[in-house]
């Protein structure tokens, strides 16, 4: 692969240009949207040039749906349902002037995540996540959003949100109001209530809460962070989580470090995950096997975690 090539993603619909080498692992391609994104060569296929005279298929899009201006600015999760209808089409709707780079994807019982939307989201739009049903409420998996926001000219800001969203009764039904997209009858919940955002300027203050419980800088010279995803040690109401929400709470943790960490030029860090059934383990191995800013991870010293902890070394 060269600057230059024509690429298409495997595992996705997005396609562009090759415009630098990274490493020998690692490309960076700018899409058919001028968005300019790092990818693993594995995830890429090259596209021949002369593919488009034998084929003439419109490339797959997730279209967007305009949606009028809302008086309340923001960005949402909305579960609309028409009248007489047990089925809920849930959307994700951006009622703002900037647009959001979206993913977003479903967290299964067994803690695998299952991307709905990996796109981008125009301002005073919406992209459909799915339909749920209603008598089917208590089953309903938890959400996990990953947004972008983007400048207007699509340069990314130095800042975005993670927000996993779990339906629960006592809170859901209560905000049934009008849909900002057809202004039917839906349920509506801010994705930035509550969210976590980081910001280049803001980072240590938003960290504040996190660094006596669960970081430990050894050499201030050269940080080294040890992250306790024990869940007693991150909620206190965990005796009364439901076990397939211990799990998104964990890695929302474990991603937040994670980014801490190589925006402080930390040289490596711990995640004390415990053995438990080896989920949380397996996510965590699973995302520093292809992050690009990990060069190798390892089991943590034995004698002091057993086989509890994972370390990951920084490129």
């Amino acid at each position: 692969m060269r600057p230059g090539d024509k690429v298409r993603m495997l595992r996705g619909i997005e396609e562009g240009h090759i415009t630098r080498i990274i490493n020998d692992k690692l490309v960076e391609i700018e899409t058919t949207d001028g968005f300019p994104m790092p990818v693993l060569k594995t995830e890429l296929v090259l596209v021949a040039s002369e593919e488009s005279d034998y084929f003439d298929k419109p490339q797959k899009t997730i279209e967007a749906i305009s949606t009028p201006k809302a008086a309340q600015p923001g960005v949402f999760i909305v579960f609309e349902q028409e009248d007489g209808k047990k089925v809920a089409e849930v959307f994700f709707i951006n009622n703002t002037d900037f647009s959001y780079m979206t993913v977003a994807s479903e967290v299964a019982s067994n803690g695998l995540y299952e991307t709905k939307i990996n796109n981008f989201c125009e301002a005073f739009t919406s992209l459909k996540i799915g339909n749920y049903h209603l008598d089917q409420f208590e089953k309903w998996p938890s959400i996990a959003f990953h947004l972008t926001k983007l400048d207007k000219k699509g340069k990314s800001e130095p800042e975005f949100t993670k927000r996993i969203f779990t339906a629960k009764a006592k809170n859901f039904f209560k905000n049934k109001t009008s849909s900002p997209l057809r202004h039917n009858p839906a349920y509506v919940f801010n994705l930035l209530e509550g969210s976590v955002r980081i910001d280049s300027e803001k980072l240590k203050e938003q960290l504040t809460e996190y660094q006596e419980e669960t970081i430990i800088v050894k050499n201030p010279h050269s940080p080294i962070r040890e992250v306790d995803l024990h869940i007693e040690r991150l909620r206190e109401d965990f005796e009364f989580l439901k076990p397939e929400e211990i799990l998104p709470i964990q890695m929302a943790l474990f991603e937040k470090e994670l980014d801490s960490a190589i925006m402080n030029n930390c040289s490596e860090i711990t995640f004390i995950h415990g053995v438990g059934s080896g989920k949380l383990k397996y996510e965590i191995s699973k995302i520093l096997s292809k992050h690009p800013h990990v060069k190798y991870y390892q089991d943590a010293d034995k004698q002091k975690f057993g086989y509890g902890a994972t370390k990951a070394f920084f490129a």
